[in-house]
């Protein structure tokens, strides 16, 4: 069986983690998660992956590494990481290097894939996003969205807004239908305080099947990894 390596990170100093999310628990349950559905994956054989919000690009690298098969080497897809962050999207281009995996993703500075969603249309196998879900007012919420590409800094890695859906989550859901290709899926993480049975209600308004892969618990958080597809979907 596959396995996920867990990338290096270590060229990552202190002071880039001032501004750039440094990996943590909802990092890790995201690439056991991915692990767990490997097999799966490989099944699917996607051809494009899409990583939303890739922070220090751990995600993306593990991704871009994920071979075709036990017996093959060659990798399984091409990763489009899209960060708001232009020092998230430094990172991650660094951290593809740092691990040999940069001529197998790309980086596009962005909010979600705006500007790129008719080119993405039904296109997309695989989608991943560790999105911000801290529960935050609608005044911190705003500062984020004010902020251009350019300035945007760590506090669009956690603030959520309402329910820790309003900045990613729910804008994320809505674009799903019309980027996942007919077997495409989705792993987003989230925590406790989004109410993920309310996710799961959202989801299916958008012709979504939801279901649970990992949960576990973070010291005061309690993290889940839900998986979406269309209802239609091929994909077991």
């Amino acid at each position: 069986m596959s396995s996920i390596k867990t990338p290096d990170t270590s060229h990552l100093t202190s002071k880039e983690f001032e501004n750039v999310y440094e990996p943590a628990e909802d990092s890790f349950i995201l690439l056991d998660a991915l692990e767990i559905e490997i097999e799966k994956i490989q099944e699917l054989k996607p051809t494009f992956a899409v990583e939303i919000g890739p922070g220090s690009g751990i995600i993306s690298a593990a991704l871009a590494n994920i071979p075709v098969s036990d017996k093959l080497t060659q990798k399984l897809c091409f990763v489009f990481s899209c960060d708001i962050n232009l020092s998230a999207c430094q990172a991650t281009q660094r951290t593809a290097h740092q691990n040999n995996v940069s001529s197998n993703v790309a980086v596009v500075c962005s909010n979600l894939l705006e500007g790129l969603i008719d080119r993405c249309r039904e296109n997309i196998d695989l989608v991943v996003c560790n999105p911000p879900y801290v529960v935050t007012c609608e005044e911190e919420l705003l500062n984020v969205r004010n902020n251009d590409t350019l300035i945007a800094g760590i506090e669009a890695a956690w603030a959520g807004g309402k329910l820790g859906c309003a900045s990613v989550t729910n804008s994320l859901i809505q674009i799903l239908p019309h980027i996942l290709s007919p077997k495409g899926v989705c792993y987003i993480v989230l925590e406790q305080s989004n109410k993920p049975e309310e996710v799961g209600r959202y989801a299916e308004t958008f012709g979504l099947n939801h279901s649970i892969i990992l949960q576990r618990r973070a010291g005061r958080e309690f993290l889940l990894v839900m998986k979406l597809k269309k209802l239609n979907s091929s994909e077991k």
